[in-house]
């Protein structure tokens, strides 16, 4: 890994905040393989919340992440929300039929968790 990736990796993806989950930075395909496997090392939170609110740059492969968290979920018996989700994400998984597959909301769904 480069300098300048290794700068990347630590101010992308997702970290632990409180008992959610924050993602900041950029989600997309040069970067979501790698974004995925280090999720993996995370315990899910335990407010099944994972805050949008510091990602700047999406595209299709940061749903493919989204929905392979909410199977990881599903199969430890939890459910994931997707908070603070930029509207041209939000629009993505609709125009890509997964909107349904997915809970995005726009606001975050609650100050406490």
């Amino acid at each position: 890994m480069t300098a300048s990736a290794a700068t990347a990796a630590q101010t992308t993806g997702f970290y632990v905040d409180g008992a959610r989950w924050r993602c900041r930075g950029a989600l997309t395909l040069d970067n979501s393989a790698d974004v995925l496997k280090e999720s993996e090392t995370l315990l899910l939170p335990t407010s099944g919340v994972i805050d949008l609110s510091e990602l700047n740059e999406a595209d299709s492969a940061a749903l493919a992440v989204f929905l392979s968290l909410v199977r990881r979920a599903e199969s430890e018996g939890k459910t994931l929300q997707f908070e603070a989700a930029p509207e041209a994400l939000r629009t993505l998984a609709h125009v890509y039929g997964v909107d349904s597959l997915l809970v995005l909301t726009h606001q975050p769904l609650s100050k406490n968790t």
